[in-house]
């Protein structure tokens, strides 16, 4: 988003092929005058025979408050995919297993996060999915979404989440190995949020 005298949020991910896996790269950032935040990482993926896939990436996280100073730290990101059956998955992802966080008395922890997943592929164009999140020091969150594609080019989706109430809904198009995909989201207080 670009709210002038607001947060501010920029998130760049770009993957490529290389053998045997994929190397990917992410940049986030989110900020304001006096508040800014930054990870990047690198990470690695690959498949292990038809029923397994894993990945890792490895973060470096800064954060920066005015007159508080900057400190930063280096969380590591772990999942694995299981095809349990030809239209059924799980999944399992650990973000911060080691619990890195920045030192500093006047800064929280960086959470470890947990989610587990699980997909159904109802057709070739329906698919239902579950995702269970717990995060350190926060409830068990339930997040069900439901994806559509169309003509093998056009897709949507749209879940909630249970814990905070977000709602969200997003579409694309698939233009080779690109993809375009347009969202927005609803959550309280917050109000509407949207990005490309």
């Amino acid at each position: 988003s670009l709210i002038p005298g607001g947060n501010n949020y920029f998130s760049f991910l770009c993957a490529f092929r290389v053998s045997p896996g994929n190397i990917n790269f992410q940049l986030d950032y989110s900020g304001a005058d006096d508040y800014h935040e930054m990870q990047t990482g690198i990470g690695y993926s690959r498949n292990l025979g038809e029923l397994l896939q894993i990945g890792v990436r490895f973060n470096y996280y800064r954060l920066r408050i005015a007159g508080y100073g900057a400190a930063s730290a280096f969380p590591v990101e772990i999942a694995a995919v299981f095809q349990l059956f030809p239209k059924l998955r799980t999944s399992l992802y650990v973000y911060n297993l080691m619990s890195a966080g920045p030192k500093g008395e006047w800064l929280s922890k960086i959470p470890t996060v947990v989610r587990f997943g699980i997909g159904y592929s109802a057709s070739e164009s329906v698919g239902l999915s579950l995702e269970i999140i717990k995060e350190s020091g926060k409830s068990v969150s339930f997040q069900p979404i439901i994806f559509y594609q169309a003509a093998g080019k056009l897709f949507f989706r749209g879940g909630f989440a249970t814990t905070t109430g977000l709602v969200f809904f997003s579409g694309g198009y698939l233009l080779g190995q690109l993809r375009l995909d347009l969202s927005t989201s609803y959550m309280g207080t917050l109000g509407w949020t949207t990005g490309l």
